[in-house]
């Protein structure tokens, strides 16, 4: 957590994060597996869109879908991007080369119990004309102490 933050609340024990942040953080990651899939990541999330529930939780459904998207990207352009809904975040990752995703949408299904673990949701949104759009939604509300 930045020092101001600490400094300013010092009642806040999370360490707060933008998902833009965390999506550099992983994207770093899958940036080898990206470059030999022939594919490129390209985050388009917001940079003052802050993360307020379980972090963690949220960190390992956006790995797990993100992994699953480039493990199975050939030649593709992904994108992430994210919205605020009132008080729901929707991020999209966008396949722009996708013609079997079955192996994520398998994926998805794995994730789906985790995002339900914050009121959440993981699923396959679209698929037309070789773009898959995958979808992960959250409330994003401080958790209960």
């Amino acid at each position: 957590m930045p020092t101001v933050i600490k400094s300013l609340y010092p009642e806040i024990t999370q360490d707060f994060i933008t998902l833009s942040e965390l999506a550099n953080n992983l994207t770093d990651g899958f940036l080898p597996l990206a470059r030999n899939n022939k594919s490129v990541i390209v985050n388009d999330i917001p940079e003052d869109l802050f993360i307020d529930t379980d972090i963690e939780l949220v960190a390992s459904i956006f790995a797990g879908l993100l992994a699953a998207v480039v493990k199975n990207a050939k030649e593709s352009y992904i994108r992430l991007s994210a919205k605020l809904y009132g008080n729901v975040i929707l991020l999209h990752i966008k396949d722009h080369n996708n013609f079997n995703y079955s192996p994520v949408e398998n994926k998805v299904q794995q994730l789906l119990p985790l995002a339900e673990k914050i009121g959440g949701s993981v699923s396959v949104t679209s698929q037309r004309n070789n773009v898959a759009t995958f979808a992960f939604s959250f409330p994003n509300l401080p958790l209960a102490a």
